[in-house]
C-alpha cells in the first residue's frame, strides 16, 4: 500500500495515506467546499477561497473548518481520539453544536470520542511544509512565505 495524491478541481491538495477513506463531491457546491474522511490520516493543502470555506468532517463527529491552510487529520477507527495538526495558516474545529476553538501553525487539536473532549496544545513535532516557487515575483513570494509562516 502506498500514499495517494488526490488534487481537486478548486486546487485543494489531499495526501492520503494507506486505507484511508475520503468522500468528495465532483463539483463543489457555490458557497461551500465539503469532504468526509471516514477513516485514515490525510494531509490537506486547501486553496484559498474566501467565498467558499472548506469543510472536513470525520465521521459525523467533527468538523475542521478553513479557507486555505496546510494540516493533517488522523481519525481512525481504532483510535480513542481525532486529530487536527495545522501546519500553516489556522482552522476551526467544532461539531454540530460548537466550535471547541481555532487553531493556528503548531497547534493540533485532540478529541476524545467517548468523553466528547477536546483538548488543544501545541504540537510535539514541527510539521514541515515544502513550498516551491517559479516565476514568481518577490511580493508574491513573500506574500506566500508570510502566509506560511
Amino acid at each position: 500500500m502506498k500514499k495517494k495524491k488526490i488534487i481537486l478541481a478548486d486546487g485543494s491538495e489531499m495526501l492520503l495515506e494507506p486505507s484511508s477513506r475520503l468522500t468528495y463531491p465532483v463539483k463543489f457546491a457555490a458557497k461551500s467546499r465539503l469532504v468526509t474522511l471516514s477513516e485514515g490520516d490525510a494531509f490537506f493543502k486547501i486553496a484559498h477561497d474566501e467565498s467558499r470555506p472548506f469543510t472536513v468532517k470525520t465521521s459525523n463527529i467533527l468538523e475542521t473548518k478553513v479557507l486555505g491552510t496546510s494540516f493533517r487529520i488522523q481519525a481512525r477507527h481504532g483510535s480513542a481520539t481525532i486529530k487536527v495538526i495545522v501546519a500553516t495558516g489556522k482552522v476551526a474545529v467544532g461539531n454540530a453544536q460548537q466550535v471547541f476553538g481555532t487553531l493556528v501553525k503548531g497547534q493540533e487539536l485532540s478529541y476524545d470520542k467517548k468523553e466528547q473532549r477536546a483538548l488543544i496544545d501545541y504540537t510535539p513535532a514541527p510539521v514541515y511544509v515544502n513550498l516551491v516557487f517559479e516565476k514568481e515575483t518577490l511580493p508574491e513570494v513573500c506574500s506566500k512565505l508570510e502566509y506560511a509562516y
